[in-house]
């Protein structure tokens, strides 16, 4: 998965799925290898901590 956005702390935990990944980034991106996906249809992905929680996040999709 590579996330991009703005002002991510240089410590971030992703998460998605039910998966939660401490990674470094560069303050505007997030390079990390997620597992195959537990269910098919959407899921969101965030950066815990954020105050916009699920809400604030665009919704994605595995792709086999």
């Amino acid at each position: 998965m590579h996330l991009i956005g703005e002002n991510l702390p240089a410590d971030a935990v992703i998460s998605w799925d039910l998966h939660d990944h401490g990674v470094r980034t560069n303050g505007t991106e997030a390079t990390m290898t997620v597992p195959a996906g537990t269910s098919d249809g959407p899921i969101w992905v965030f950066v815990l901590g954020w105050p916009w929680g699920i809400f604030g996040t665009t919704e994605f999709t595995y792709d086999p």
